[in-house]
């Protein structure tokens, strides 16, 4: 076997090229060998893409001893915080919660920095070890000066009563010859487990914080400066004369700039406003993180557009009004779909006035997307063609015609992105054709649209096709794709 140059010979007057061997052996998998190219520790300390790409490696092949030992060496250092919660993700993303949790519970460099809530409410469930989450707590409440333990009250305003939906959808995996098989096996696992958490989901709830402090990214916090909702950004204002004071709002802020989560986590705790009697309060606000174009349009289809308050800086609210749990939707609460019918038949009577058509078959493409580029893309799109799909580029179109699209369209596909998220318009028995890039510990993340075509009643087909690690382009085996499209297509349109 051929002798690989270890850091020391490298590393002098060629980091770069140190970096980018172990990362071509981490991209093909070659775990051993990055293990064997950064065995030098110290070496990896001086530079800490090399750390993180040797404790990737030791992740992914259960190297506890590598583990243990970076663990260890990093609690205290003088690594940067951004390094510290690098590695802990590395850990907690790889299955190593118990060793994320103690560089956590363990580093008290790391509490001072703005993310430390942040990633700690994040990870929380990352150990099952009694002590360590207790420790856990301990320094939590320290650094959040007790607003950890700070509950939001009842309002007094509530969603309608829940109704039992009985329709879930199927979904249906299918592999390229390049795909090994356990990503599927990854993929069905956390369906199955959001299938088994789904009866112990909380009910819906409006609650509220009463005299607290929220700024763009929906961090909350009060004038003792007790972080009571963190998001990583550090706390400046604690005097309510500083700021704009409000009387009431609704706290719809947050820190993901992505349609996504806007369409399914935040947008169902909407539905109790209509019913409420709120809307009579000519005070009441709606709080928005600037100007994100998706947002202001969903508030005109539902008629709140002047209620839309967007705020670039802190401000100081005296009932801020928040929906519990805040992802209902995947939650299963259906009773919530009310409001997505209101935007639904908006939106269809917006198509209507301007003639637009509403194709039957619709590709939703990615090729202006920045992230998870997939190399092949008019191979691709010419097959989707073929097979009677209009491709679109929703980035392009007004919210309510993209609404409208899924509303009305009988099969969707695309490559998994955000435009797949209007899938929460379609209506029951309609076929989503996914196009995902997957590899080992993406299964919760991309098992996404596949979850929420469950809750939906939708007919979900995936297409897994491997993604380098490392490595964000991917391609799809076009030959093998034909043949699976056609045979995903043969069977009934799917029935109104």
């Amino acid at each position: 076997m051929t002798k690989l140059p270890d850091l020391q010979e490298i590393l002098p007057t060629h980091g770069r090229q140190a970096i980018r061997l172990c990362r071509e052996d981490i991209q093909y998998e070659r775990w051993e060998q990055a293990l064997a190219r950064t065995s030098d520790l110290d070496a990896c300390f001086v530079t800490p893409p090399l750390l993180q790409l040797r404790l990737q490696a030791a992740v992914r092949v259960r190297r506890t001893d590598v583990i243990d030992a970076i663990v260890q060496r990093t609690i205290g250092s003088d690594l940067t915080n951004k390094v510290k919660f690098a590695l802990i993700r590395i850990l907690f993303v790889g299955g190593c919660g118990d060793q994320a949790t103690h560089i956590f519970s363990s580093d008290h460099t790391l509490r001072a920095d703005p993310d430390f809530l942040r990633l700690a409410r994040l990870y929380s469930n990352a150990t099952k070890d009694k002590d360590l989450k207790r420790q856990m707590r301990i320094v939590v409440r320290s650094v959040s000066r007790g607003g950890s333990d700070i509950a939001p009250s009842p309002s007094g305003f509530r969603f309608d009563s829940e109704a039992i939906d009985s329709i879930r959808g199927n979904l249906t995996i299918a592999l390229s010859p390049s795909t090994p098989p356990h990503h599927a096996k990854g993929m069905r696992f956390e369906i199955a487990k959001l299938k088994r958490e789904l009866p112990k989901q909380p009910a819906s709830e409006v609650l509220e914080y009463r005299d607290v402090f929220t700024d763009p990214s929906g961090q909350i916090w009060n004038e003792k400066k007790q972080v009571i909702q963190p998001r990583g950004q550090p706390i400046e204002v604690i005097r309510r004369s500083e700021v704009q004071n409000i009387a009431m709002a609704f706290a719809a802020n947050r820190m993901s700039r992505g349609i996504y989560h806007w369409l399914i986590d935040y947008l169902p705790g909407f539905a109790w406003i209509e019913s409420s009697g709120i809307l009579a309060d000519e005070q009441f606000a709606i709080l928005l993180n600037g100007q994100r174009k998706f947002e202001h349009e969903t508030l005109d289809l539902l008629g709140l557009g002047h209620r839309g308050m967007p705020i670039n800086k802190p401000v100081f609210v005296e009932r801020l009004l928040v929906a519990r749990p805040e992802a209902p939707i995947r939650a299963g609460q259906l009773h919530l779909q009310a409001l997505f019918e209101v935007l639904g038949e908006r939106s269809d009577a917006l198509a209507r006035q301007n003639g637009v058509t509403l194709p039957e078959r619709v590709y939703v493409t990615r090729r202006d997307a920045a992230r998870r580029i997939l190399i092949n893309q008019d191979e691709i799109e010419v097959e989707a063609a073929k097979h009677g799909f209009v491709v679109l580029e929703f980035s392009e179109l007004p919210l309510w015609h993209k609404i409208a699209i899924a509303r009305n369209a009988r099969f969707i596909m695309g490559p998994h992105g955000g435009g797949l998220s209007h899938n929460v318009f379609a209506r029951p028995g309609t076929k989503i054709i996914e196009l995902v890039p997957i590899r080992d510990d993406t299964y919760y993340l991309r098992s996404s649209f596949a979850w929420l075509s469950f809750i939906k009643g939708l007919e979900h087909v995936v297409w897994l096709e491997n993604q380098r690690s490392n490595s964000d382009t991917w391609t799809i085996q076009i030959k093998e794709f034909r043949t699976f499209l056609a045979k995903a297509l043969r069977s009934p349109p799917p029935q109104r």
